[in-house]
């Protein structure tokens, strides 16, 4: 009888060893470790648009929303690597960043540059970093370095709230999280990681509502979901698409159809004129230039020739489709950094095991929902296309600027559709994909580390 009590004690720790990984911790290890890395390791600059990046994230720290005045300091250290873009044959060397380091800020020296048109949310991480540096006087270099460790953690934060918040796909949300584009991003001071982060965690967000075990939606989860709605799509407001999940979720949970739609119509509605007000604001701050000009005579051609401007979306797709794949995983820098054709490909394909094979035994996901996220998705993409057709003129007939870390905040919404139950697969393999998860992530960003130590350092 006494042996017959323990045993299941002694068995549960095995278990339990058999099963050490868990998709937030191997996030949180891999995104500190290698977010570092690449933190450290990239020149300054050297993501792309940092620069302008860092000019709008030192005018927020300021308390300044348009055009104003930086350190003309913070401008000359800029321009120092300016000569590194688009030429991998050029380099550059620890002893010159070094040397940067000690370039005081002289804050009362500055001259006026136009700031780049996104509302200043999308840059309250890094502002926060370049506050502190402002204060205790350091160089503009070090102000550089404080806003991307700031930014590097509040993304580590939301992509690890997600994790924790959804009810499947917590592997293949920190594989998503975790690829060389994703974290080289969060690592700087690009406005990225934020959208990233707040999408993961909405999306996560809705699939708890949808999916998880909670009978009811409170109110105040109801908020939380508007709340995130608007943190993920005000610094893009392409990613209000985000919003159609909620038409995921069970009328049951709400309540009565009224509440449930009006709350839909409601917060999609109040979301867009809040969008509208932020993006009237920030643009028509701004004195017109040609390229608005150009801008409206494409608007003019998509709303009188639609047929004509989805032959050229359709184009663009088949054309650049497989471009925009290999930029989804890792092509770094100033698009100047590639990784080996295996490494992408191979990420690419265990992402798609890991949606196959990674389910919870007592969650089902209907048809309707994985229908509702691909007409996200669709009309995500759609948006995307549409903005840089407006942006910038057509190349050879097709969309130019495109890049594939544009559909990282949507890459779940793919993903559902191959969430099943019919492939079965043994109770305990979740551990193995676990380690699956691990092993490509971690060959992943070695090879990411080497390719930016190889473009800039030999």
């Amino acid at each position: 009888m006494v042996l017959g009590t323990r045993f299941p004690a002694r068995q549960n720790p095995t278990f339990r060893m058999k099963n050490p990984l868990r998709p937030e911790k191997i996030l949180l290890a891999f995104g500190l470790v290698f977010g570092l890395i690449f933190l450290f390791l990239t020149p300054p600059f050297q993501v792309a648009d940092e620069g302008v990046h860092f000019f709008r994230a030192y005018q927020t720290a300021q308390g300044e929303l348009v055009d104003s005045t930086i350190p003309s300091s913070a401008v000359a250290t800029a321009a120092k690597f300016n000569h590194l873009p688009f030429h991998p044959e050029k380099k550059t060397g620890y002893a010159e960043i070094v040397s940067l380091l000690s370039l005081p800020l002289e804050p009362q020296n500055t001259q006026r540059i136009p700031s780049i048109a996104y509302p200043p949310l999308a840059y309250l991480p890094q502002a926060l970093g370049i506050r502190i540096g402002i204060f205790f006087e350091l160089s503009p270099l070090s102000l550089m370095y404080l806003g991307r460790l700031f930014n590097l953690m509040v993304w580590l934060t939301l992509a690890g709230l997600a994790i924790r918040r959804t009810p499947i796909f917590k592997w293949l949300f920190c594989l998503l999280a975790l690829s060389p584009m994703s974290l080289f991003e969060a690592a700087s001071l690009s406005k990225d990681p934020l959208i990233n982060g707040a999408s993961f965690l909405l999306i996560a967000s809705y699939f708890d509502a949808a999916f998880g075990a909670r009978q009811r939606l409170r109110n105040r989860d109801l908020l939380g979901l508007f709340l995130l709605l608007l943190l993920a799509s005000l610094p893009k407001s392409v990613y209000a698409v985000l919003g159609l999940l909620f038409l995921a979720v069970p009328v049951a949970k709400v309540g009565s159809r009224k509440k449930y739609f009006g709350y839909f119509f409601l917060t999609m509605a109040l979301l867009f004129a809040i969008l509208l007000l932020g993006n009237y604001f920030f643009f028509h701050a701004r004195p017109p230039s040609q390229d608005f000009v150009e801008w409206r005579g494409r608007l003019h051609f998509i709303l009188g020739h639609p047929i004509g401007f989805l032959e050229i979306l359709a184009r663009t797709l088949l054309k650049n489709g497989g471009e925009y794949l290999e930029m989804f995983v890792g092509v770094l820098g100033w698009l100047d950094t590639v990784l080996p054709e295996p490494v992408w490909i191979f990420y690419g394909v265990v992402s798609v095991v890991v949606a196959l094979l990674e389910k919870d035994a007592d969650i089902s996901v209907p048809r309707r929902a994985k229908l509702i996220s691909l007409a996200a998705l669709s009309l995500g993409i759609l948006a995307i296309m549409t903005t840089m057709y407006l942006a910038l003129p057509p190349q050879n007939g097709v969309i130019a600027g495109v890049q594939g870390r544009y559909f990282i905040p949507l890459a779940p919404l793919f993903f559902l559709s191959l969430y099943n139950q019919r492939i079965r697969v043994e109770s305990d393999f979740g551990g193995t994909l676990g380690k699956l998860v691990v092993l490509t992530a971690l060959v992943a960003l070695i090879a990411a580390s080497y390719a930016v130590y190889a473009r800039y350092y030999l």
